[in-house]
Formats: structure tokens, C-alpha cells, sequence
């Protein structure tokens, strides 16, 4: 295999990359626990926090914590679930 070669081939794993990083971008999910909401992508970015209007944020900043953990946990499995999906086969997955 030449340079060019490898160039072309470098370039084409870059667009697969960045259409499976676009989907999972795409993908919602939503966890809640007590008066607390956190929708968060397949990246792992949250998106939106909700909670009542009434609490502090003393009260929930543990739960807070614990659903933000949650949602990085949700979204590495949902991204080793993506890439087993579309490279499964030439990883050996």
C-alpha cells in the first residue's frame, strides 16, 4: 500500500467515524430519580436538567452526583453497543 493509498483510506475511516459519532449524538435518553430529570445523548453530553421548582440545591446535589454518573455509565454502554453494531465484525467483537 503507497502513501496516497493510505491517505484515501485514512480519510474514509475518518467519515465513519464521524457519521457513527452523528448518530450517537442523535440518540436520547432520560433518567430520573426524586424530583430530578437529566436527558443526556449517546455521547454522553447532558442536554437538559429539570427539577421542581420548590428544591434546593443542597437537597439534590448528591442525587444530582448520582444520576450524572448514571447518565456516562448509560451512554458508554450505548456506545460499545454502536460500535459492536457496526464494526462488530472487523473488530472481532
Amino acid at each position: 500500500m503507497n502513501i496516497a493509498e493510505l491517505i484515501k483510506s485514512l480519510k474514509g475511516f475518518e467519515g465513519l467515524l464521524e457519521s457513527f459519532k452523528d448518530e450517537l449524538r442523535q440518540r436520547r435518553e432520560m433518567i430520573q430519580k426524586d424530583d430530578l430529570t437529566i436527558v443526556f445523548n449517546g455521547l454522553g453530553e447532558v442536554l437538559e436538567i429539570k427539577c421542581s421548582q420548590d428544591v434546593k440545591f443542597g437537597d439534590i446535589r448528591n442525587t444530582l452526583m448520582e444520576l450524572l454518573n448514571q447518565a456516562q455509565d448509560i451512554s458508554r454502554d450505548m456506545m460499545m453497543q454502536a460500535i459492536k453494531k457496526r464494526f462488530g465484525g472487523i473488530l472481532g467483537f
